[in-house]
């Protein structure tokens, strides 16, 4: 038997990489579409904080960013907390962009998850038990 974890990373990349696939988000590249989803959960962040969050430079969040907001997706405004800094947030487009993306992309999986057999559907419902035991819902 092989390493569960790997096995299970390489798994869940693949099934992520084939819903964008099956549901593409437009001309947002995979790093500014990560960003989007996560200012639709947080809310809004300081650039700086996105980029620890996306796990990415700081440098690389700003061209993100930049990006973003020449696309209409994201807006910055002044920090209440802190006037020298600035909170990047979505705009209408942008929460609209994450709405749809997110349905898209369910839809994609349920139409995967209702072509498998009775039997590996059985076998889905016991491992999501499995990965909400591993902080995965």
């Amino acid at each position: 038997m092989g390493d569960h974890a790997t096995d299970l990373y390489v798994a869940l990349v693949r099934l992520v990489r084939g819903l964008r696939r099956d549901a593409p988000a437009g001309s947002v590249a995979a790093g500014g579409l990560s960003a989007l989803f996560t200012l639709a959960r947080s809310g809004p962040l300081r650039a700086t904080v996105l980029a620890e969050v996306e796990g990415v430079s700081a440098a690389s969040m700003t061209r993100i960013v930049d990006r973003l907001c020449e696309d209409g997706l994201t807006e910055r405004s002044p920090d209440p907390a802190d006037g020298r800094a600035q909170l990047v947030d979505l705009t209408a487009a942008g929460r609209s962009l994450v709405e749809e993306g997110r349905a898209a992309r369910v839809e994609a999986l349920r139409r995967r998850i209702e072509a498998l057999g009775s039997e590996d559907r059985q076998r889905l419902d016991d491992a999501i038990e499995v990965l909400r035991g591993l902080g995965v819902s």
